[in-house]
């Protein structure tokens, strides 16, 4: 073997050395082809590697979004089996967003027949019946009525012959009706003018129907008097008919548009009169309100903003039965109709008639005497004296 070569190297001294060279490494092809192989093993383990973690990664965002959506599940469950829905439509003074008797009866009765479901990722979900509650007064409600989008009108007026077989010519049927409570109309006044003394029945009427024009002649100060009504009122339409006998607002009478409008209207008027439910007016500043007080046929009288307040001795011509009626056209969901029956019966028993307690109705267990109810032909009381709801 022939001797390794020396490489002359320059000496510190100037001089010249020899230094034995490093020894040659070889590398057959071989091991070049095993190093490739070992290369592309590693990329794919590198690769499986990224691969396992993007698809960890991914699955933990699917169970986090699935959880985020679980809140969705209930709404497709619905659509895909919906629950009844109930259009519950009329009387402002029953169903006032204000008063909010309709909601509580409406929330009441949901929670009651509630469903619940158990469904996979989403847990437990709740199903409540729907409600859609539109307070736009009895007359309007019966108008809605009439095109067969309402399930429940609350009226604060019975429905009269005419109104009967308007609906009946427009394919409602009404399957249910019923009393739901008393109403106590009170007569308001502006807060300057004191009445000395109560006044009668007779002389209500009598400025009502504009005979007596100053309430000088009711036992108060020399000053002109100024009626307001509410139009479009259920409330309006009855007193009107009770005292008047007819429907037509007199041109005495000044009309204003909502409970909320003529209240004000009544405090910033001298002279001012104006009638409103004892539930509304319950819900107003007790310094803002001054009642006429009336006397009932007894000569009796009784104060109705007074906690001590006893229907029974106020004249029950300001006394008013509240109604509730289940309508049903062609194009009704059967559902719906049943709820609807469920739902009238709920408002007529004891935890219908607690709520109702609670927003200063009377229930209509106990009637004030000389308050009568009109119902439709083949409602009311049977011979045997059971009372017939629905039919």
């Amino acid at each position: 073997m022939p001797a390794p070569s020396k490489t002359p190297h320059p000496s510190n001294d100037g001089g010249t050395s020899v230094k034995q060279d490093e020894p040659t490494i070889e590398i057959t092809r071989q091991q070049i082809e095993d190093f490739k192989q070992a290369d592309v093993r590693s990329d794919r383990r590198l690769a499986l590697l990224v691969f396992l973690a993007t698809l960890g990664g991914n699955l933990l965002a699917l169970i986090a979004s699935l959880a985020d959506a679980s809140g969705l599940i209930a709404p497709i469950v619905n659509l895909v089996s919906p629950m009844p829905s109930v259009t519950l439509v009329g009387s402002a003074t029953i169903l006032g967003n204000e008063l909010r008797l309709g909601q509580d009866w409406v929330a009441a009765f949901q929670e009651r027949n509630l469903e619940t479901w158990d469904l996979p990722i989403a847990g437990e979900i709740e199903r409540k019946i729907r409600f859609t509650v539109n307070p736009v007064g009895t007359v309007q409600g019966v108008e809605l009525a009439t095109e067969g989008a309402v399930n429940l009108l609350a009226a604060s007026e019975p429905l009269s012959d005419e109104k009967i077989s308007g609906l009946s010519a427009s394919g409602v049927n009404i399957v249910c009706a019923a009393p739901i409570g008393y109403d106590v109309i009170v007569f308001v006044t502006d807060i300057t003018n004191r009445l000395e003394r109560p006044i009668t029945l007779q002389e209500l009427i009598a400025i009502l129907n504009g005979k007596v024009q100053s309430w000088s002649e009711v036992g108060s100060k020399a000053e002109p008097i100024r009626i307001f009504a509410r139009e479009g009122s259920g409330t309006t339409e009855l007193m009107l008919e009770k005292f008047l006998g007819h429907h037509a607002m007199p041109s005495h009478m000044i009309g204003c548009a909502s409970q909320a409008d003529c209240l004000n209207l009544t405090l910033s008027t001298r002279g001012s009169l104006y009638w409103v439910s004892l539930s509304w007016l319950r819900l107003q500043p007790d310094n803002y309100l001054v009642p006429v007080l009336i006397e009932n046929d007894k000569g009796l009288v009784t104060d109705p903003l007074s906690p001590q307040f006893d229907p029974w001795n106020y004249p029950a011509e300001l006394i008013r039965p509240l109604y509730m009626y289940v309508l049903q056209h062609s194009r009704t969901d059967p559902r719906a109709v049943e709820v609807s029956k469920e739902f009238l019966n709920y408002v007529r028993g004891v935890q219908g008639q607690q709520i109702l307690e609670t927003h200063f109705f009377t229930t209509h267990f106990q009637p004030p005497p000389g308050v009568e109810f009109q119902l439709p032909p083949g409602f009311g009381y049977s011979p045997s004296g059971l009372p017939v709801v629905c039919r």
